[in-house]
């Protein structure tokens, strides 16, 4: 049955200041036999980020203008832009970090000059955590180096769904969001549009496909009627619209050519009234005619779930014009023509009917007939017998470090490496190893604000979109307890909606709504049940701050305005319970663009009750405020963001030794200062290490100075805060993750390399990457397996002097880590790191280091992505 689609309350996230309406899909949670929250569940099921393209108002050129303010006053780089030189063959590797930008949504090459490679940047859909695009960049040596066409360097260009070389002319074609469609004939220098689209929202242009003999398509519908051109040279004034297109009531259109057949092309089409999908279509004659083909399952959610708008593509395989295979949601495939369908692809990896794919798919690629790529939500995967009955599909993840964070959290005790994140519709996940790891997944679905217990660092809070909260036991390694509020429902909270813990009685766990603040008291072990509503009010809490240095006080940043309020003994307060405005005398700011304000991050002083900074994430206001009297009747607020560019900011930190210190995350990675000082601040970026990078938050551990930064896109980054000056500058470290992937609408298999074993991928807001060996990667994700026939076991037990055997059986070969942990949860023993294991039954004798004291330890046996954790007894 089809769900009605509602737009939920108005939201801004992290998005610079764009007015989005989300609505989240009507989730199912999946469970095992078992009955425990299955943490993949997220994989089936799938929410609408969507804005309205009407009001939605950012400023176009906002990111690239502070880009070049930074540039003109030689703080960052204008290009080349090289490509790095230590390409490793057992990993992807990030080509550079510091481009304009990372939103990456297509790259292709020149078929008249491979050495010519070109992508465009800024996915132009209007999604909520859209990433700002740069223009177009162009490589004349193979990708080697890079340099952004300066003829692109302007509004027009600022959102660019595709670009397209022409295989007889190579003249360059890019698919605009305001500007349609585009075209260079003399490599980039210039650009005239040819195609503007009558009666568009916003001339915008979906999709540019070439026939085998050089005809072109356009496709529009970016929140407008979707419509089909056709032009046999591109030149202005030749495009004709397919009026013939049955595609009545649809937005997007995405459209493929069968490269055997001049005259076959396929489209599927977004449905304007909820989002699935109108229908899939054929032309047999270069668009002069088109007819419906029957839709996949019979269902039109079941190819694009309500997200064809954002999740939608199609292609042709290349030597049969016959075989076709598409998706959103899953993945469907027709070997006749797109007369019968069949799916292929399950986004639950216990699914028993189906090879398990991530969801969300936004590319793919066909080598050959056989050699397909996929990019999704869950990054690339690949398929090597794709004519078979039954395909196989294996992730291509390791070392494509692009996972998108919203939030995280770390433990107070010095050394450990642990740090827990919700991304992007990849859970919430758990690093606890140094350098560049593996993540553990704890929950699924889309992950959000984390939170662990500092007296007890074994107790975790995950949260999931919308209303959802776990507690996870043993450092993670347990079953999640679910302890979702009750009283809410999805459309009464923020679609990443905040918790936090009291660090001064971390047995109380505060969550925001859009009906005021809730408390769980007794957090580790109480029911969802208990949950209570500590304040009322009205509109939606975007942060949560809990004070360490005034006990039980809570202040909150709104989703809607700038104000900041305060609630006293939080502790013990009822639903009666009034909030005090920090801000009476309307000093914080009330505009930027016509969107609302948005409060992305607040900084609470653990020594001083009375200092406490807000940022927000809009472009056009003062983005830092900071007081000194914030329990003051009316504080006083100073705006420091100085000579900042004009960017959003998400999270700020302030040296523990030296209040002037200061350190914020943006969307060009972090800034610092020496000397908060109003107007006169001095911003200087400190990406040493880093990534021109949204910061979505910033975590620091006092017991031994480290800072971790969360991306949204290139995963986790550490560094060292120094404890004096002068010098307060930070070196960061990556820390991964390694395996978990993110959001990839672009993929191009290098036509330089005859083995056909070089890649590029672009991931929205992770950058350009590239690999030398795509089948030597180690398949480290989620696979399509169950976990019945993986079994682990430590004898004898307790554990003498003599050691134990640790015992484990694999269903299928594996990349296997065998850890030793203390009760502390600190690695004591490293038995195996990332072996290569073949199914069957592996032994390994553990003699506990003399060191170790007797007591509880665990041992955790991961294989791929399943992990089994023994408790043990050590006795000497």
């Amino acid at each position: 049955m089809k769900q009605h689609l509602l737009l939920s309350s108005l939201f801004l996230f992290a998005a610079i200041g764009i007015l989005i309406s989300l609505q989240p899909h009507q989730e199912k949670t999946e469970r095992g036999s078992s009955g425990e929250e299955n943490p993949f569940a997220r994989l089936d099921w799938e929410h609408n980020r969507l804005a309205d393209p009407a009001t939605g108002k950012i400023p176009p050129m906002g990111l690239w203008n502070a880009y070049r303010q930074l540039v003109s006053q030689g703080k960052m780089h204008d290009g080349p832009f090289f490509s790095q030189a230590n390409m490793r063959d057992g990993e992807w590797q990030q080509v550079n970090d510091f481009f304009a930008s990372l939103a990456i949504t297509k790259i292709t090459y020149d078929p008249n000059n491979t050495q010519v490679f070109y992508f465009c940047t800024g996915e132009g859909w209007y999604n909520a955590d859209y990433s700002v695009g740069a223009g177009v960049f162009k490589s004349s040596d193979g990708g080697n180096s890079w340099n952004q066409l300066s003829a692109t360097a302007t509004s027009a260009f600022t959102f660019c769904q595709d670009v397209d070389v022409h295989p007889f002319t190579s003249d360059v074609y890019v698919a605009t969001q305001t500007s349609g469609l585009m075209r260079s004939q003399d490599g980039g220098d210039s650009w005239k549009r040819v195609l503007s689209v009558p009666g568009s929202l916003n001339n915008s242009v979906c999709d540019v496909e070439f026939t085998k003999n050089g005809g072109i398509f356009a496709t529009t519908g970016i929140f407008q009627s979707g419509s089909v051109w056709y032009s046999e040279t591109g030149d202005s004034g030749t495009w004709v619209k397919q009026t013939n297109f049955p595609g009545a009531g649809s937005y997007r259109v995405e459209l493929a050519t069968a490269p055997s057949n001049d005259s076959v092309a396929y489209a599927v089409a977004c449905k304007s009234a909820t989002y699935d999908i109108t229908g899939i279509f054929k032309t047999v004659d270069k668009g002069q005619t088109w007819f419906e083909l029957p839709t996949p399952g019979g269902n039109d959610t079941l190819f694009a779930h309500f997200q064809a708008w954002y999740d939608l593509t199609l292609a042709v395989n290349p030597n049969d014009e016959n075989d076709i295979v598409g998706g959103g949601w899953k993945i469907w495939r027709s070997r006749d023509g797109g007369n019968t369908w069949e799916q292929i692809t399950h986004g639950n990896p216990d699914s028993s009917d189906y090879q398990y794919v991530h969801v969300d798919e936004h590319a793919i690629v066909f080598q050959d007939s056989n050699t397909v790529y996929f990019g999704n939500d869950g990054g690339i995967w690949k398929c090597t017998n794709f004519m078979d009955s039954l395909p196989d599909i294996y992730e291509r993840n390791y070392g494509y470090r692009v996972t998108q964070y919203y939030a995280g959290a770390i433990p107070p005790d010095a050394g450990n490496q642990t740090v827990v994140g919700g991304t992007q519709d990849n859970g919430s996940t758990l690093i606890y190893k140094d350098g560049i790891s593996p993540v553990t997944y704890l929950t699924g679905y889309d992950g959000a604000y984390c939170a662990i217990n500092h007296l007890d660092p074994s107790i975790i809070y995950t949260t999931k979109n919308s209303n959802g909260v776990f507690r996870k036991l043993n450092y993670g390694f347990s079953i999640a307890d679910t302890i979702t509020n009750p009283y809410l429902t999805d459309a009464d909270v923020q679609f990443i909606n905040p918790i936090a813990l009291d660090k001064t009685d971390p047995e109380i766990l505060y969550m925001g709504s859009n009906k005021g603040l809730w408390r769980l008291n007794h957090a580790s072990t109480a029911k969802d049940s208990d949950w209570v509503q500590a304040s009322k009010l009205q509109t939606g809490i975007a942060v949560i701050g809990v004070s360490e240095a005034q006990p039980h006080t809570v202040f909150i940043g709104k989703s809607s305005t700038s104000k900041i309020y305060r609630l006293e003994n939080a502790d013990t307060s009822t639903s009666a319970h009034a909030w005090i405005n920090c801000d009476p005398g309307n000093k914080l700011p009330t505009g930027g663009f016509g969107v609302p304000i948005t409060c992305a991050g607040l900084y609470l002083d653990p020594e001083d009750a009375n200092h406490l900074i807000s940022v927000y994430s809009n472009y056009g206001i003062k983005n830092i405020w900071e007081t000194k009297d914030i329990l003051a009747p009316t504080p006083n607020w100073t705006a420091q963001d100085g000579d900042l560019p004009n960017l959003p900011v998400y999270s700020v930190f302030i040296h523990p030794e030296n209040s002037d210190v200061c350190y914020i995350g943006t969307d060009l990675g972090v800034f610092y200062t020496t000397n908060l000082d109003g107007d006169n601040t001095h911003w200087e970026p400190m990406n040493t290490g880093l990534a021109n990078i949204r910061i979505t938050d910033m975590l620091y551990r006092a017991s031994d100075h480290t800072l971790t930064a969360m991306s949204y896109g290139r995963g986790i980054f550490v560094a060292d805060v120094p404890m004096s000056g002068p010098d307060y500058s930070l070196t960061w470290t990556e820390k991964g993750p390694l395996d978990v992937g993110g959001r990839t609408r672009a993929i191009m298999i290098d036509p330089n390399d005859p083995t056909h074993q070089t890649v590029w991928a672009g991931a929205v807001s992770g950058g350009l990457w590239k690999t030398t060996n795509i089948d030597g990667l180690p398949v480290v994700g989620i696979q399509q397996t169950t976990v019945r026939e993986f079994s682990a076991d430590v004898f004898p037990n307790p554990v003498t002097g003599a050691g134990a055997t640790v015992q484990f059986s694999l269903d299928q070969t594996a990349n296997v880590y065998v850890t030793v942990f203390n009760s502390a949860g600190m690695i004591t023993d490293e038995l195996w790191q990332n072996r290569n294991a073949s199914a069957g039954i592996h032994r390994i004798q553990w003699t506990p280091q003399s060191s170790l004291t007797n007591g509880i330890y665990y041992v955790m046996i991961q294989a791929g992505d399943r992990k089994i954790v023994k408790k043990v007894v050590v006795m000497r």
